[in-house]
């Protein structure tokens, strides 16, 4: 089985340690994985909670410049080591030389970004939760023993009366480019009704409590302060347009 946590979208934690558990006791030859990728092997480790293998996507934030394309499965069983690598070999899943250097350079800074995002993300946080367009601020459980820190990105739900406002916000926005890059020194902002989630049907994305009020905002390396008001300047904007006679 396969689940990722924190879950995209929303943020949700995933406790690992039972799911290994409930899925090594319905069947022995079970393999559990985990994504993590946004919790990033500095502020999360499955492997110790029971997981089997641990997936990541480099090219997010263990790169962290937008720069190269990787993955890595990580497991300490010998047996499905040994599966994985024969597969990798002959299905040609090796990075190319250029790649690999790439994500060495990425690795001697790794520690330094992630708690430079985690620091700046809490902060960002705490004032987004600030403004009246605001409804929530996803952000995951950390510090439960199972995720020990963590950075970068948020979920911001806008109220009811600011729920189509999306555009108006990325209007105001100078720091935040859109797309679906994230996990870099740059701010990204988008939505994952549109966007990542896009291939649900209406009915899906009602299921799991997805609407156009969701913004998905990626914080890079950038000044802080001029992020804050970056923010500040377009939520204050979006909340003065919806406002009765702005």
């Amino acid at each position: 089985m396969l689940f990722e946590t924190p879950t995209n979208p929303f943020l949700r934690t995933v406790p690992i340690a039972p799911v290994a558990a409930a899925a090594h006791a319905a069947s022995p030859r079970a393999v559990v994985a985990v994504d993590g990728t946004w919790a990033t092997p500095l502020f999360q480790q499955p492997l110790r909670h029971g997981a089997d293998v641990v997936l990541h996507s480099l090219t997010k934030f263990v790169s962290g410049h937008s720069d190269v394309m990787g993955g890595a499965l990580l497991t300490d069983r010998d047996d499905l080591g040994s599966w994985l690598r024969e597969r990798r070999f002959y299905h040609g899943a090796n990075l190319d030389p250029h790649a690999a250097w790439l994500l060495a350079r990425s690795l001697k800074t790794f520690p330094l970004r992630m708690r430079e995002h985690a620091r700046v993300t809490r902060r960002l946080a705490g004032l987004l939760r600030g403004f009246a367009a605001v409804e929530r601020v996803d952000f995951p459980t950390v510090g439960d023993g199972q995720l020990d820190d963590y950075g970068g990105i948020v979920f911001v739900q806008l109220r009811p009366k600011f729920r189509d406002g999306y555009p108006d916000l990325v209007a105001g926005l100078s720091l935040f480019d859109t797309g679906t890059g994230m996990a870099a020194v740059t701010s990204m902002v988008a939505q994952p009704y549109t966007g990542s989630h896009a291939s649900l049907d209406d009915a899906q994305k009602a299921a799991i409590g997805l609407d156009r009020g969701l913004v998905r905002l990626c914080f890079g390396l950038e000044d802080e302060d001029d992020l804050a008001a970056d923010l500040t300047r377009a939520f204050t904007a979006l909340e003065r347009a919806a406002s009765p006679g702005a």
